[in-house]
């Protein structure tokens, strides 16, 4: 195998057991939540769930800038998790890459960047930047 191949390899493996360690964090995240209500009583409890629902939907709210990656993360914003924000943001690359690589070699030939640069999304200003709130 040479090291284009093995190279291209890895990076499909990285990609794959990135998802998986995804989903755990997300699995653990909510049952360490679901374990921290069991903890409370009746109305701590309700609280507890009223402020999850509303960072739920803070955070389904942000400014959009554009798909994958359509949020705005601040890292000190209490709706915003940081692992979420990297996983958006590898996810852009794959997007990218499943977009722009039509051949699907891994690479991104000329002919291919000149083809997605006549495409639509290529041309709207805004489209690709990631966007964070530094203070």
């Amino acid at each position: 195998m040479d090291t284009f191949s093995t190279a291209t390899n890895d990076l499909e493996n990285f990609d794959k057991e990135r998802h998986e360690e995804f989903k755990r964090y997300e699995m653990m995240k909510e049952h360490d939540r679901r374990e921290h209500l069991k903890t409370l009583g009746e109305e701590q409890r309700k609280k507890e769930e009223e402020h999850y629902e509303e960072m739920r939907k803070k955070h389904a709210d942000h400014p959009k800038v554009n798909h994958p990656l359509e949020k705005m993360y601040d890292p000190t914003n209490e709706e915003d998790d940081m692992v979420e924000m990297e996983e958006e943001r590898l996810r852009m690359r794959e997007h990218v890459m499943n977009e722009v690589d039509s051949n699907k070699d891994r690479l991104v030939s000329l002919d291919e960047f000149l083809v997605a640069t006549k495409k639509k999304e290529f041309l709207e200003p805004d489209s690709w930047e990631v966007r964070y709130r530094r203070h």
